[in-house]
């Protein structure tokens, strides 16, 4: 990265980068699998920040535009999420392409732009979050008209679209 000019990223030097992004402390992703819930659980996820390969020239924020190192060494979310869910499975002795996944829960969603759908979804729909424990679910077969129009404009968003990317590239036949 040196070489290309680049000397830090989002603010922070690159040896103070590479510590991090070294530290087993610092996942670049945290997931929980649950195969018999139907359930990915994403509570944390640090690609933005640590994935010093990946290029986010155009990214939806300006905050996380810069240069990668090189493409092919990228490490996708959805790479990372359905590994875990293949590590579930495999220690529930099951099969991946026999399980059903229903449920992909996000939390610490940073990004403005997402956020503000959110808001808005919950706004239309009339529903508040009232502690950190709170969830707020979107189906896309929901008999209420309102709540399918949720789904579609949050999965509009890079944090739905980094799921319904993972179905097609891993559940979908």
């Amino acid at each position: 990265m040196r070489e290309k000019g680049i000397t830090n990223i989002k603010g922070k030097p690159l040896d103070e980068v590479a510590t991090i992004y070294k530290n087993d402390e610092t996942p670049m992703l945290e997931t929980y699998s649950n195969v018999e819930r139907k359930s990915i659980i994403v509570p944390n996820s640090n690609n933005n920040l640590y994935d010093i390969h990946r290029d986010y020239d155009g990214a939806e924020s300006p905050l996380l535009a810069r240069e990668g190192l090189d493409k092919e060494e990228s490490l996708r979310w959805t790479d990372e999420v359905m590994y875990g869910w293949k590590k579930a499975a495999s220690f529930a002795q099951k099969d991946v392409k026999d399980l059903e996944l229903e449920s992909v829960i996000r939390y610490g969603i940073v990004t403005k732009d997402s956020i503000n759908v959110i808001n808005a979804v919950m706004a239309r729909v009339g529903k508040q979050l009232d502690g950190v424990d709170d969830v707020f679910k979107v189906n896309k077969y929901d008999p209420d008209p309102k709540m399918r129009e949720g789904f579609e404009a949050i999965a509009g968003t890079i944090h739905g679209n980094r799921v319904a990317q993972m179905l097609r590239e891993y559940v979908s036949p």
